[in-house]
């Protein structure tokens, strides 16, 4: 059962893998881009950023 339960979650965390690389790819961008050289909210954009990947 325990194991079942696993696998489940697992196969619902590789689907909605491909949406975390996004996410994370776009705050990447954002951190890495010239033009903002000292974000200060980085912490806020990537909080948001995952927050909006429901796990």
């Amino acid at each position: 059962m325990l194991i079942h339960g696993l696998g489940a979650s697992f196969w619902n965390w590789w689907r909605k893998l491909p949406g975390l690389v996004r996410n994370f790819r776009v705050v990447a961008f954002d951190l890495f881009t010239p033009r903002r050289r000292a974000p200060a909210n980085w912490s806020d954009c990537l909080i948001s950023s995952a927050s909006g990947v429901r796990l």
